[in-house]
């Protein structure tokens, strides 16, 4: 193997392993994204800031690692966590469509 196959490879396995903790930490990110609504319910007014920046961390290390899907759903659940007048339905509704694209991410892994 010569040293750029080698690098390449090397490369390669570091962002597996990355794109494999982005994963597992998808799913502690989408519980407290579902807590996050819950603490609306009760007026927690620290509750959308902490969804918006849930979303974007989602959202951008999903699109630096190439999860595309991911990254566009958690984008546009940062937009409307950052919306006025946005309800806890349409977060919960969102929350789904995140939940969903990770899902089709991982069964495709």
């Amino acid at each position: 193997m010569t040293e750029d196959a080698a690098k390449r490879a090397a490369l390669s396995a570091k962002l597996r392993e990355l794109g494999a903790r982005f994963t597992e930490r998808n799913v502690g990110d989408l519980a407290a994204l579902v807590a996050c609504v819950e603490r609306l319910r009760t007026g927690a007014p620290d509750a959308l800031r902490d969804i918006e920046a849930i979303a974007h961390r989602m959202s951008g290390t999903g699109a630096t690692l190439g999860f595309h899907a991911i990254s566009a759903a958690a984008e546009a659940l940062e937009r409307l966590a950052g919306s006025p007048g946005v309800t806890q339905m349409e977060l919960t509704a969102a929350i789904e469509t995140l939940r969903v694209a990770i899902a089709r991410h991982e069964q495709q892994a």
